[in-house]
């Protein structure tokens, strides 16, 4: 597999986040309208935000899911994993690392702290106060 930088992986992945079936899925689930940002196309996105304050908040509140989302794919490609492959290393099952990967999980912090060493990262979580100033644990 050709190794990608991570930022050409993450402009890639701003296309491609959800699993297949977990798309169709959601796909059944909200008919006509979608349920969840995750997986609808941009344009639909846009107009339901403006439309649907609803919508427009879970959009929000899913943003840093899909970031992790996308910094775990990013990883989990550059090394020329699989889903199955990092589920191994993880000790988890393939459909733990395809609902990570969709966005939508909010994972533990002993499941990331595993995926991190499976991937041969550090976990960094902390905290930033008004003036900028942060806070961080490291988990190796």
């Amino acid at each position: 597999m050709t190794r990608r930088s991570t930022h050409s992986v993450l402009t890639w992945l701003s296309e491609v986040i959800t699993c297949p079936r977990e798309r169709a899925r959601m796909n059944k689930q909200a008919g006509s309208t979608p349920l969840s940002p995750i997986g609808s196309d941009f344009a639909a996105s846009r107009e339901l935000r403006r439309r649907d304050p609803a919508y427009a908040a879970a959009e929000a509140e899913l943003a840093p899911l899909k970031a992790l989302a996308r910094i775990l794919i990013a990883y989990r490609i550059e090394q020329g994993l699989t889903q199955e492959a990092l589920a191994q290393r993880v000790g988890t099952s393939k459909t733990a690392i395809c609902r990570l990967e969709s966005g939508q999980h909010k994972p533990s912090v002993e499941t990331l702290v595993k995926i991190g060493r499976a991937l041969g990262q550090k976990l960094v979580i902390g905290f930033e106060d008004a003036s900028g100033r942060r806070d961080v644990a490291t988990f190796t």
